[in-house]
């Protein structure tokens, strides 16, 4: 339950905006004053600050008269506090870790990089190094880890797709009661290690972008889907026409990219690590 609070909590120092989770705290909500939500909503909440994306069967002239109907009468508020730009991180040195006890099911190791924020050419090439890795049950850690030798529960990874200048890409290992976390963590790095020195295989290459063509395309089936893709082009790019042409752009990204990304971004020795180990009863 508090997976995501613990990774940004050690991937982030404390004076960089993701070290706070971006959706907040129920501490803070609970401490919050009207006063405090008030204030909040008259400097954020106004029509110069919004994004309004219409999907549907309508024409232009409609989605205009609409949004003026029902958002025209709301006064614009000037002050609105200018963006900064929080700066790139460095990757980890001397292998931070961090363990916690919790009363889950099985003990768990999520390894978390720093990378590039979410739109970067590298970031794209290690969406894709994921896949390879731990994208289905066809990747290769399922097949080794979990199917053939039995040595976790299960493996998932991915990068977060955060939006500022630095993004995290994760690894995660949940154990068999019977097998030491560790170990399937060392395994985790051997496989991690052999995709930044052989790359993928093309059989590798048209799954992972056949899986992501399919992902792509069942979001784009409903209108709720792509508004909300066309929304998160136009608040992080300026480009909502971006819902076109990813697809291509991913295309794009060869064998000899993704493995210089993985070289470059997820070293071993670059890595921190989150552990999860059951109470004991």
């Amino acid at each position: 339950g508090d997976t995501f609070e613990q990774l940004f909590t050690l991937a982030y120092p404390q004076e960089y905006p993701y070290h706070h989770l971006p959706i907040g705290s129920m501490a803070d909500l609970d401490a919050a004053q009207l006063s405090d939500v008030r204030s909040f909503h008259e400097v954020h909440y106004s029509p110069d600050n919004a994004i309004l994306v219409l999907a549907g069967n309508l024409t232009t002239e409609q989605a205009i008269e609409l949004a003026e109907r029902h958002f025209g009468q709301i006064p614009t508020r000037p002050g609105r506090p200018e963006r900064t730009s929080p700066g790139q991180l460095p990757p980890f040195t001397a292998l931070p870790t961090h363990t916690v006890q919790r009363d889950v099911p099985r003990q768990a190791q999520h390894l978390v990089w720093r990378i590039p924020c979410s739109t970067d050419q590298d970031t794209l090439a290690l969406d894709l190094a994921m896949d390879v890795l731990a994208g289905g049950q066809a990747a290769r850690l399922h097949r080794d880890l979990v199917m053939e030798r039995d040595l976790v529960e299960s493996v998932s990874g991915g990068t977060l797709g955060l939006a500022g200048q630095t993004n995290l890409a994760v690894l995660s290992t949940r154990s068999r009661d019977d097998q030491d976390t560790d170990r399937g963590t060392a395994e985790l790095l051997i496989h991690l290690d052999r995709l930044a020195s052989d790359g993928p295989t093309e059989e590798e290459l048209t799954r992972v972008h056949a899986q992501l063509e399919r992902n792509h395309l069942t979001e784009m089936a409903t209108l709720d889907g792509r508004a909300d893709a066309i929304n998160e082009w136009a608040s992080l790019l300026g480009r909502p026409e971006r819902i076109n042409t990813i697809l291509a752009e991913y295309a794009t990204i060869t064998a000899d990219q993704i493995q210089q990304a993985v070289r470059r971004w997820l070293a071993p020795e670059a890595r921190a690590t989150l552990t999860y180990q059951k109470v004991s009863r």
